[in-house]
């Protein structure tokens, strides 16, 4: 008897109050709906940013740009075709690579070291005229 008393308990106790302190399905629902959000924000749309700056990159690829492909190998594109690229890696060794094999378009460093220098002659420039001022 004790046992049979024990089981009607727990039936009616289960059955009287939704489990979760009363939040159903909508609320658990509801609850994914900013964490998809935030995934969103933090995973998915950073990936398609990146996306489209490969492509934009792809199409703007020229003969004469200093490029480094998703191999590791850098080269000046020598010709450019809808399809592929041919890259000179080194003199007279011209390699031909698929278009989307092209990583990124490496900047000259021999224009960044003079763009870097000039921009310290100008600050000096300007520092040597604000003491003359005084």
């Amino acid at each position: 008897m004790l046992f049979t008393d024990g089981i009607r308990v727990l039936a009616q106790a289960a059955g009287g109050a939704p489990a979760g302190g009363g939040m159903g399905a909508m609320g658990q629902f509801l609850i994914f709906i900013p964490i998809l959000g935030i995934m969103y924000f933090l995973m998915i749309r950073p990936q398609q940013q990146k996306q489209k700056q490969q492509a934009e990159m792809l199409k703007r690829l020229k003969v004469g740009d200093k490029v480094r492909t998703v191999g590791g190998i850098l080269g000046t594109i020598k010709y450019v075709s809808e399809q592929t690229v041919k890259l000179e890696v080194a003199p007279n060794t011209v390699i031909e690579f698929l278009r989307g094999a092209v990583d990124k378009v490496m900047e000259d460093t021999a224009a960044e070291a003079s763009k870097k220098d000039d921009k310290k002659d100008d600050t000096k420039k300007e520092k040597e005229g604000d003491e003359s001022k005084k």
